[in-house]
Parts: C-alpha cells; sequence; structure tokens
C-alpha cells in the first residue's frame, strides 16, 4: 500500500494582547486544518483499500505570561483547549462517501514556567 502525506492549507486566526507596557501577554491561537490525506489508496493483497484522511478539526491555544520584577517570567500555557474528535475516514468514488475508519481525541495540555534571566 502507498504512503502519503498531503494536507489542504491551514487557517489561522490568533489575537495578541499586551497588558500594563509589556509585563503581561495575553495570546489566543484557533487553527483549523483541512482535509488532510493521511495514505493513499493501494493493494493490501488482492483488496482494495481506498484513500485515507483525517477531516477538517479545529484547535485552540492559549499562552498568558507575566514579568515578574527584573529576572524573571511566568508563563502559563493551555493547548488544544478544544480537544475535538479526530476522525479518520476511508474515501473513495468505489464506496460512495466516506466511511469511518477511526476516532480519538489528543487531549489537552497545561503547562505553568518560571524563567529566569540573569
Amino acid at each position: 500500500m502507498s504512503q502519503a502525506c498531503a494536507s489542504s492549507a491551514a487557517r489561522n486566526l490568533y489575537l495578541t494582547y499586551d497588558f500594563g507596557g509589556g509585563q503581561t501577554q495575553l495570546a489566543l491561537f484557533y487553527t483549523v486544518q483541512g482535509d488532510t490525506l493521511v495514505s493513499g489508496a493501494g493493494l493490501k493483497g488482492v483488496v482494495f483499500v481506498p484513500n485515507v484522511y483525517q477531516k477538517e478539526f479545529g484547535t485552540l491555544n492559549l499562552s498568558l505570561s507575566r514579568v515578574l520584577g527584573k529576572h524573571f517570567k511566568l508563563q502559563l500555557q493551555a493547548k488544544n483547549l478544544t480537544n475535538p474528535d479526530i476522525e479518520e475516514v476511508y474515501r473513495s468514488e468505489f464506496i460512495g462517501g466516506d466511511v469511518s475508519k477511526a476516532s480519538y481525541s489528543k487531549g489537552s495540555e497545561v503547562s505553568l514556567s518560571l524563567s529566569v534571566h540573569l
């Protein structure tokens, strides 16, 4: 079976805002990833396997940082806040529309960091 990795365009929307003269920053990032070809059609033995696509989904990330004094910076990051279901489908003109292959979610991530700048 052949393998491929092609993608349609991603669409991004972001908003950043500085509070208190740059001491605090807030950033929101929303990305929509279009349908993506995961693997191309082919034969597995004598069985035809159609193209596999990952269907379009959106993600939301947040970043909040604050300068603390002269040498410290505190940062909170939250990734994949929408935690969408990501669906993979078989797609071919021979099977008449999308047929579900798998569905999963990646989960969300949250991190908190304190950095020191000497």
